[in-house]
């Protein structure tokens, strides 16, 4: 998890990013760092995320799971 945090702090240029925080509500959060996620998330974890994971993943917690979920699927 924290891995990911880091991933996505340096992805969106933050300081600090709670597990829970809503990635949406973020002010550098658009379709651009959304795509930066996914691409970054495959060469990291070789999980392959759709438009509508990403969306189920809304904070970095629920991120994580639906990674952890995707890696078993």
């Amino acid at each position: 998890m924290e891995e990911l945090i880091e991933m996505l702090k340096e992805l969106l240029e933050l300081d600090e990013l709670d597990s829970n925080a809503v990635l949406a509500d973020l002010a550098d959060w658009d379709s651009l760092a959304a795509l930066s996620v996914i691409a970054q998330v495959g060469l990291t974890y070789g999980v392959n995320l759709t438009a509508g994971q990403l969306r189920e993943g809304s904070t970095p917690a629920s991120l994580f799971s639906v990674i952890q979920q995707a890696k078993v699927n």
